[in-house]
């Protein structure tokens, strides 16, 4: 097996494994060091908490059902995060009526993803045939991943009203464009076509506020 053939296999999916991971986890120390100051969210956006948890639990379910365990482990430690980002977050809020509804919309949020992949899990296992259950999915993965990035993308607006961008950690942006970048090279040698298009945008995404 040639070098080109080992970067792409493995080193481009287990660094973009671990970018990812880094990448969930760069969330954790803005939230506890918010919590810490004991005043509520501050500049924190946890709008993309429970979509990180459905994001993660779709790809899970997706590497499961492709038997590629570099698509699980790349999204497994992601689900946990996610919940345990919740979970810091709603312990953060104040009570001020911007953190009780971001409390509120953190809690009605998981509920609405829960259903979905119930509804879908169900789909698949009593509809659909394996081949067109993994497809799909792929495919509503893929669209939950898409509101994930699209997300904080109120946050990059009033970045661009008010001219401060104390709010955006140019190290996350980074690590999230190469990581989408990585998994972009990853998917094309691995013919995971519905994640291309994906992560090509992601990796456009995230390149905006650099």
């Amino acid at each position: 097996m040639t070098f080109a053939n080992v970067f792409v296999l493995y080193i481009c999916p287990l660094v973009g494994s671990l970018l990812g991971t880094s990448m969930f986890c760069s969330n954790i120390i803005n939230v506890q060091k918010q919590a810490a100051l004991n005043n509520g969210l501050g500049d924190v956006n946890p709008t993309p908490f429970p979509t990180i948890v459905s994001n993660c639990a779709g790809w899970c379910i997706y590497g499961i059902l492709s038997k590629n365990q570099w698509v699980w482990w790349s999204n497994f430690p992601g689900l946990l995060i996610g919940l345990f980002l919740c979970c810091e977050a709603i312990g953060a809020c104040g009570q001020n009526e911007k953190d009780s509804q971001a409390r509120k919309g953190i809690a009605r949020s998981l509920i609405f993803w829960v259903g979905v992949w119930s509804s879908i899990g169900w789909m698949v296992t009593f509809i659909f045939q394996q081949e067109v259950a993994k497809q799909v999915v792929g495919f509503s993965a893929c669209g939950v991943l898409m509101i994930m990035y699209g997300a904080p993308l109120s946050t990059l607006a009033t970045v661009l009203r008010t001219g401060d961008s104390s709010s955006l950690y140019l190290p996350t942006c980074c690590i999230a464009a190469t990581c989408s970048f990585l998994w972009t090279v990853c998917t094309l040698v691995y013919n995971l076509l519905i994640s291309i298009t994906q992560n090509l945008a992601a990796s456009n995404h995230h390149c905006a506020p650099v």
